[in-house]
């Protein structure tokens, strides 16, 4: 009737039979009932090709009667248990170029299985089928599945979906990869996921997303068991966050890249992870967000079970300055690598910024590339004992006028420091770096790392003493002091002979 199509279900004692060849007439007497439908619009094109597969996964029974309007006045019927393959009758090729909206009809009830699980990305791939779905009309008919992973990935023109798109497929716990790559979204509906109660991994839905510029409030309310944000929001663009995003999700484990490359991201909300006390991993979470200006006060108070800060926010060349104690409650982290790398705009570091984190192993590339950053605080790592690795914590910061007596000195599990100072070509050397008290042993029978630690980076204005690092006994260990101080410049070069420049690089005249 119109565009809709009923259905009626009549039980018969014994059953009836029927020969083939003949036509009959049923009197029906009871309730007809309307089948549920879902719509999607598709476009044809002599590019991507006019055939299309509705992609539902071969070598399965359709769980329902089904009946597809392909939109050019044409249908396919496919009884209920019919096996699908590669050339069965959910695949059609339009006799020309344009836009269709294709309707399927299940014949049975939301209660119940209605379709196969659709896949864009994984089931009849050799159409161009991504790329001919252009908009979502109605929510999708319940599939019956817990995964929804990959559902819409790499539909590249996919630019509409419905508010409730998802509200018959309550039985989801997956939406890892959903809608990546859906590069033409530009809008994501409020409510998309309140029927989806049983999610637990967001991870990479909108990676790539790259037209997608708004988020809005209250998007995961309702999805209180997700762990899992890793990559949710990957290169969007995005210019806020609304304040509370995460709140519900109190059991959420990880944000690593959340909102890595969102170029666009101009402020963090206050108290954006308030609520997530569970987190471990916010590596990556902002890194190229470079239009971020500030990071606000407390914004990791609450998460006390993080380990992880790995280039958190590595080229957000905008960041102008970090708050004081920004990580003193986070007393489980044990990497900062490359956490603050390339903030180009960063000019100072708080003091004691590091005081509470004991446990951490890692600063390599912490300030790398920190263009702008004029100095060091006193005793920065006198409390991370456990520190291993001090690799390019600070090469490349070219504004960098001195390095603090005694730095290192507390740091006695360290043994790499490779192009730590690389190329800071404006810095003053301290003879006091690695010792206060002139103990030339604490790297003895440790093999230490070295390479290219102060090349290039002495001010030839006011060079300083450097530490007389091939002075120092190293015992039975094996050193990598290649190039160490190569193209530097110091004044203390007593014993600096040609044999150990051979070993520790040539100085600059």
């Amino acid at each position: 009737v119109g565009d809709k199509i009923y259905q009626q279900e009549v039980a018969m004692a014994g059953g009836k039979p029927y020969t083939a060849g003949s036509r009959y007439t049923a009197t029906m007497a009871g309730e007809w009932t309307e089948c549920e439908q879902m719509k999607m619009t598709v476009r044809m094109d002599d590019t991507n090709g006019i055939g299309f597969n509705i992609p539902f996964p071969t070598g399965y029974a359709v769980p329902a009667n089904t009946v597809v309007d392909w939109g050019d006045n044409s249908s396919s019927v496919i009884p209920q248990g019919t096996e699908t393959t590669s050339n069965d009758a959910f695949n059609h090729t339009y006799s020309q170029a344009g836009a269709y909206t294709i309707t399927i009809t299940s014949g049975k009830a939301t209660t119940k299985q209605q379709i196969l699980p659709m896949n864009f990305f994984s089931n009849r791939t050799g159409n161009n089928n991504a790329k001919k779905l252009v908009s979502m009309d109605t929510p999708l008919l319940n599939m019956d599945t817990r995964k929804l992973s990959d559902l819409f990935r790499n539909c590249s023109n996919l630019a509409t979906i419905p508010d409730e798109l998802f509200d018959k497929n309550t039985t989801a716990t997956d939406f890892e990869f959903c809608f990546q790559r859906c590069s033409t979204l530009k809008a994501i509906p409020e409510g998309l996921f309140n029927n989806n109660t049983n999610v637990t991994s967001f991870a990479s839905c909108f990676q790539y997303c790259s037209n997608l510029a708004k988020i809005p409030d209250g998007l995961f309310n309702k999805n209180t068991a997700v762990t899992d944000f890793k990559y949710c929001f990957n290169d969007c663009s995005l210019k806020a966050i609304p304040k509370g995003l995460f709140d519900k999700n109190t059991a959420a484990t990880s944000f690593f890249a959340c909102f890595f490359g969102c170029s666009n991201l101009a402020e963090i909300p206050d108290g954006l992870f308030n609520k997530n006390t569970a987190v471990t991993d916010f590596g990556y979470c902002f890194y190229d967000c470079n239009t971020l200006k500030a990071i606000p006060n407390g914004l990791f108070d609450n998460n006390t079970n993080v380990t992880s800060f790995a280039s958190c926010f590595q080229y957000c060349s905008s960041l102008a300055a970090i708050p004081d104690g920004l990580f003193d409650n986070n007393t489980n982290v044990t990497s900062f690598a490359g956490c603050f790398k390339a903030c180009s705009s960063l000019a100072a570091i708080p003091d004691r910024l590091f005081d509470n984190n004991t446990n951490v192993t890692s600063f390599n590339d912490c300030f790398y590339d920190c263009n702008t950053l004029a100095a060091i605080p006193k005793g920065l790592f006198d409390k991370n004992l456990a520190a291993t690795d001090f690799g390019y914590c600070f090469g490349r910061c070219n504004t960098l006028a001195a390095i603090p007596e005694g730095l290192f000195d507390k740091n006695l599990a360290a043994t790499n420091f490779s192009n730590c100072f690389y190329n800071c070509t404006k810095v003053k050397l301290n003879k006091n770096i690695f010792s206060t008290d002139g103990n030339y042993s604490r790297f003895k029978d440790k093999n230490m790392n070295f390479r290219y630690c102060f090349k290039a980076g002495n001010s030839a204005i006011d060079p300083g003493e450097a530490p007389e690092l091939w002075k120092y006994d190293k015992g039975s260990a094996t050193w990598n002091t290649s190039d160490c101080f190569g193209n530097a410049r110091f004044t203390n070069k007593d014993g600096y002979t040609d044999e150990v420049a051979s070993a520790w690089g040539t100085l600059k005249d």
